[in-house]
């Protein structure tokens, strides 16, 4: 594992990677600043995990991130800024009022903008650090549920230096292993395929210089993903005699599973709650949920399930995996789990009152405003017609054909794809019998180069009218 690092210093003697793993090991809470000409970031931790990073330089700031994710444009951002200099409210609030963004697209905005600050940390060869323990500010912070764990992986990635990735890791005729702690193991980080096949050299007996040359994927970025994931606490010092001493079963190793099985829970959990997606009740112990969560883990783990005819099932597989985790992550937590199960209470409260179907909050309003889109989308000023599709979603949230022009016209836009295709799929959801959003969701798929989606999305457009121009053209059948 690492080394301790101390609590404040120079980045250029002890490597950020180390600095943010040794507080997540000792879940420490406070605020940890880092400083260079003048410029001071800080990122604030609470049991170890980063929930809020800030900055005082300009590029930072919530506008500029969001101008350049393509989320809100240039007119937009002046506007909101002459309305600020009024009312001297918050950006994001202004950008919501005004319609410009949703609040989950606010959200969005914020956690990309602490993604970009702590990642732009990496870059940095010298500076100052210093952590303050205590408690934080409330009032200058959105508690914010990321895992440090990606957060470093990515930073990581931005690294361009052989000598400072190579300081970080044991020397090279070092044999690693992977951890046989599975908290550590199925932590919540994404990883690609090269990735995951580079932990996969690591049996407890080649060295680090071997995998390196085992990896086909170049030396460098061979050596990044393995000082990111010593850095985490996936891979770790240890000899083969250790590992048979204490051993926990790899996700190479997880019990088989059919695709009727993996199906069928797929879409069991789109429907579940936390507890039932664990197969446990509302009473559970921490104990339960802990047994139940490596249970789960290891059986819905894609590398656990790789093997011949199941490939088409990894996206499923890592869906199902990701929810897991994510109710892992409240239900053991008593905090999160107790304001879990009072959003829970308060569903079913919703429910028992028959508040659960929405209302159009003003009809009227809502045809004027997706007129005024169609108008915009046919003069192809698609960032407007966006823009009144939103407002004609916000005043009636239950006509789909709103939702479906909004992907539309989403999807013209650059860096919008996740977007449009959850407003489509809200259009599919609200008219399941409708071909022509199954047709579009094809088309956005397409688009996105997600061949074997797209070919179902055309597949059920057929199902639903056989002659569909737009399903047809996109299965190349017409």
């Amino acid at each position: 594992m690492p080394h301790k690092a101390p609590l404040s210093g120079k980045l250029v003697e002890n490597g950020l990677p180390g600095i943010l793993t040794h507080l997540h090991r000792i879940k420490a809470s406070g605020t940890l600043s880092i400083s260079r000409e003048g410029v001071t970031k800080d990122l604030y931790l609470k049991n170890g995990e980063i929930i809020f990073a800030s900055s005082n330089y300009e590029g930072d700031r919530l506008g500029e991130v969001l101008l350049k994710a393509g989320k809100i444009s240039v007119k937009q951002f002046e506007t909101a800024s002459k309305v600020i200099s009024q009312t001297k409210k918050r950006l994001g609030g202004i950008l919501v009022e005004l319609g410009y963004l949703k609040p989950k697209d606010l959200f969005w905005g914020v956690k990309y903008q602490v993604r970009e600050i702590v990642a732009s940390l990496f870059d940095l060869t010298d500076g100052s650090y210093e952590f303050l323990p205590g408690e934080i500010p409330p009032g200058e912070v959105i508690t914010l549920h990321m895992s440090t764990a990606n957060l470093i992986m990515d930073g990581v990635k931005r690294i361009d230096d052989w000598t400072r990735i190579s300081r970080g890791i044991p020397p090279m005729e070092a044999v690693l292993r992977p951890t046989s702690d599975p908290l550590k193991l199925y932590q919540d980080v994404d990883v690609s395929q090269e990735e995951k096949k580079i932990l996969g050299l690591f049996d407890g007996k080649r060295t680090i210089k071997e995998v390196i040359t085992y990896s086909n994927i170049g030396d460098f970025e061979a050596l990044k993903s393995i000082y990111a994931f010593f850095s985490i606490g996936m891979l770790e010092e240890g000899e083969e005699k250790h590992k048979k001493k204490q051993r926990i079963a790899s996700p190479a190793e997880g019990p088989a599973i059919d695709k009727t099985a993996i199906e069928k829970a797929y879409f069991d959990a789109k429907t579940q709650n936390h507890y039932e997606l664990l197969g446990l009740d509302s009473e559970a112990s921490q104990g339960e949920i802990e047994e139940s969560y490596q249970k789960l883990a290891r059986l819905y783990h894609p590398d656990g399930q790789f093997r011949p005819g199941m490939e088409k099932l990894s996206g499923e597989l890592g869906e199902l995996f990701s929810k897991v985790s994510e109710a892992y992550a409240i239900l053991s937590d008593d905090s999160r789990r107790w304001e879990y199960d009072l959003s829970l209470a308060t569903i079913m409260t919703d429910k028992g009152l028959g508040t659960k179907k929405k209302k159009p909050k003003d009809a009227a309003k809502a045809k004027e405003a997706f007129t005024q889109g169609i108008e915009s989308f046919r003069k192809k000023d698609f960032e407007s017609a966006a823009v009144f599709f939103k407002e004609a979603v916000r005043l009636d949230a239950v006509n789909a054909l709103y939702y479906s022009n909004l992907a539309l016209a989403l999807l013209q836009r650059p860096h919008r794809e996740a977007e449009a295709e959850e407003a489509m799929l809200t259009a599919v959801e609200l008219e399941p019998k409708n071909a022509e959003h199954r047709a579009n969701l094809g088309l956005l798929y397409q688009k996105a180069g997600i061949r074997e989606k797209a070919k179902e999305a055309f597949e059920a457009a057929l199902g639903l009218d056989p002659k569909n121009p737009k399903a047809l053209r996109g299965l190349g059948k017409k």
